[in-house]
């Protein structure tokens, strides 16, 4: 009776353990997989009403649901680590010893609207592993870009470059534009995977960003501002 008591504690702490290992998602790359399982993700339910503009260039509004490989702060389990703030202090030293030590300096994440997937967000920092090295899962460059495509076998056409300033407000006045423009070093590019599939590629020699837009026209939103609120 005693080993079988010890043996059944053991097996529950294996499935536990099992499932906090699933849900460290460290396998995820710049471009998204064919399936998605939310049971691998970590869920946030956002406080905030986002609003966006459909294809009827009709402007809507939601609570967006988010689904991600990075963990809850402490014992809040709607409050992911926020790895991406601004302010300097103890709490986002963690979460930023987190990102590169845990989670090998990959972010990845979908965002849900009525129980239908519009976005996906992928952010690599390069410098995570402390290596220079030129890597083929490390495009910096659309011509590095296009030798990962190849290595996939993957049918792939570059739809435009991107305006860095697309998203800046039109209140900004052209001389701060001018300034911030300046300071960009990435190169964003939207790209067509296999005839389906529009991504949002921000490339640069220390990071990688993926955006995938899973319907086409709401590439007129800036969705991955959802995304970083969540993380700040």
């Amino acid at each position: 009776m005693k080993n079988k008591t010890v043996f059944t504690f053991i097996f529950c702490l294996l499935i536990l353990f099992s499932c906090k290992t699933n849900r460290k998602v460290v396998n995820e790359e710049i471009l998204a997989s064919n399936s998605f399982d939310k049971t691998n993700y970590y869920q946030y339910i956002s406080n905030d009403i986002f609003h966006y503009t459909n294809s009827k260039q009709q402007v809507k509004s939601f609570k967006p649901i988010l689904f991600t490989n990075v963990k809850p702060v402490g014992n809040s389990q709607n409050i992911p680590e926020k790895i991406f703030a601004v302010r300097l202090n103890n709490d986002s030293k963690r979460a930023r010893n987190y990102f590169y030590n845990d989670l090998n300096g990959r972010a990845v994440s979908y965002i849900k609207n009525n129980n239908e997937l519009i976005f996906r967000d992928y952010y690599q920092d390069y410098t995570a592993d402390n290596t220079s090295e030129k890597n083929i899962n490390k495009p910096r460059n659309i011509a590095e870009l296009i030798d990962y495509f190849k290595s996939k076998n993957l049918k792939y056409r570059v739809v435009r470059n991107v305006d860095p300033l697309a998203n800046i407000p039109d209140s900004i006045d052209d001389q701060k534009k001018a300034l911030i423009k300046s300071t960009i070093t990435s190169k964003t590019y939207d790209v067509l995977i296999n005839e389906k599939q529009l991504y949002r590629i921000t490339l640069d020699l220390n990071f990688c960003k993926s955006q995938l837009y899973y319907r086409q026209s709401d590439t007129i939103n800036d969705l991955s501002r959802i995304v970083t609120g969540f993380f700040r």
